[in-house]
């Protein structure tokens, strides 16, 4: 008779281990799974993230079962607790119970939370085989900025700074304000074209009268005499090869280049 007690005894025992560690494992793992999930609400509250009801549900389900799962073990300690441990009731509807609701609780928490995850990875954009990387919009040069400068014309052999052109070296001298800025050490090269009419020589001089004058101009208007060249180009280098007026118009002006 003791040996049927004794061996009634041992398994109630080994019983209430096996249900008190199964219970601590499935606590810790649901604990576990709360503090990773909860590392996307950052995401949610970004709106970065999709089918956020299967995070929520996950969420419960699992915070659902660690209470359960507190009161499982508080059930068991309880019934340790009343000092006989041949009366371990570990079969008892209320832990039967619990158990079975914690199982559950954990199984539909883990696959919610699998849920969640499988469906943000499938709705992640998926890159094309001819998709461009984007472009990175690099500096702008220094010559790309001076070819922003617009050019300026002069009176058949006159190295005046005539009215329209005036204008035209006042909006240049804001820009090269802001070249001599960003390019301290550029320098800008006040380039001077004539007409096709007169000497070479003489073309060669007055274009060199019309480049001091133009720099003396911008100088008045604070631009550095320091950042800016001359060069001058008398007839050889035209834009335009029709013999009018309209075309020597356009040859007789101001260009403005940089010295690489």
């Amino acid at each position: 008779m003791s040996n049927g007690v004794d061996s009634a005894k041992e398994l109630r025992l080994k019983a209430f281990d096996t249900v008190s560690d199964w219970s601590k494992q499935v606590t810790t793992i649901a604990s576990a799974t709360l503090v990773l999930s909860a590392t996307f609400i950052k995401d949610i509250l970004g709106g970065h993230t999709e089918h956020t009801c299967y995070l929520w549900t996950s969420w419960f389900s699992l915070l659902a079962t660690v209470v359960v799962g507190v009161f499982v073990l508080g059930a068991l300690a309880s019934n340790l607790n009343d000092g006989n441990p041949a009366q371990l009731d570990i079969y008892s509807g209320s832990i039967l119970g619990a158990s079975v609701v914690q199982i559950l609780l954990f199984l539909i928490g883990m696959i919610a939370f699998i849920l969640f995850v499988m469906s943000n990875l499938s709705a992640a954009p998926v890159k094309q085989g001819n998709e461009q990387p984007p472009t990175v919009q690099s500096k702008p040069t220094l010559a790309s900025r001076v070819s922003e400068l617009n050019d300026a014309y002069f009176d058949f052999n006159k190295s005046a700074i005539r009215q329209d052109a005036q204008q035209t070296l006042t909006n240049d001298a804001r820009l090269l304000h802001q070249i001599s800025r960003d390019f301290p050490d550029g320098r800008v090269v006040i380039e001077v074209h004539c007409d096709e009419r007169g000497a070479s020589d003489r073309n060669f001089g007055l274009g060199y009268a019309r480049a001091l004058s133009a720099r003396e101009f911008l100088g008045n208007l604070g631009v550095p005499s320091t950042n800016l060249g001359v060069a001058t180009y008398g007839k050889e280098i035209p834009v335009c090869k029709d013999h009018d007026e309209s075309c020597w118009q356009q040859n007789r002006r101001i260009h403005f280049s940089t010295i690489q």
